[in-house]
């Protein structure tokens, strides 16, 4: 939740320096905007997992707000950006291209073959609980969408998993185990970029949701 945090403050300060009057810069205003929007909707997300889990969420500790400039994160196993710091400043393209464009760095090619792979996987539980009509979150759909625009040549797991008509305790399965083996393979890589932070947050909580559908399948009753 931190690192939305830090970043959000930064984006509001910009948007609201930005000068509108008379049609002007109304474009770069609403990208801005949506960016910092995107980025509390993930800090709500976070502090849904962090009450799903027991957690207590707290954002008026004095010791846990950001003090800018501040390095835009780092904890037991990422080091978000080194060496850049989150500043208050006005718009400017020198804000745009030396902090904004590297907080959005996007993650790596594989790491984003591992996000379509999971959405790829995502699909055959919409699929298994009545196509288009099944919930699906907003960011879900996002990925999904885009995913249907990225073919990567590589073979299919919704393609294999349709073959064989998987039950939804297989497919719970398939997905627990896909989480578990990329988690692993990401373990000795660098988690450097919001996009990779994301990527292994996306993973750890379909591991946990996995096991958590695989118990109730095999225990019906159960709490």
């Amino acid at each position: 939740m931190i690192v939305e945090l830090s970043t959000i403050p930064p984006y509001v300060t910009s948007w609201l320096s930005l000068q509108t009057e008379f049609g002007r810069n109304v474009e770069i205003a609403d990208i801005v905007k949506s960016v910092f929007v995107e980025e509390m909707l993930h800090m709500s997300l976070a502090a849904n997992l962090i009450n799903s889990v027991g957690g207590t969420v707290n954002l008026t500790s004095m010791t846990l707000l950001p003090q800018y400039p501040t390095p835009l994160g780092s904890g037991n196993f990422f080091d978000l950006m080194p060496g850049v710091y989150v500043s208050i400043e006005p718009m400017s393209p020198g804000l745009a291209r030396d902090l904004f464009a590297k907080i959005e760095t996007p993650a790596t090619e594989e790491e984003q073959k591992m996000f379509h792979e999971l959405a790829e996987l995502w699909l055959i539980l919409q699929l298994q609980r009545g196509g288009a009509s099944s919930p699906t979150s907003k960011n879900m759909q996002l990925l999904l969408k885009d995913y249907q625009k990225v073919k990567y040549k590589r073979k299919s797991a919704l393609k294999s998993a349709m073959n064989k008509e998987l039950t939804p305790n297989q497919t719970w399965t398939a997905i627990y185990d896909f989480a578990v083996k990329n988690l692993k393979i990401l373990s000795s890589k660098p988690t450097n970029t919001i996009g990779a932070l994301y990527l292994r947050a996306a993973l750890f909580t379909a591991m946990v949701e996995s096991c958590t559908q695989m118990n109730a399948l095999n225990n019906p009753g159960s709490e």
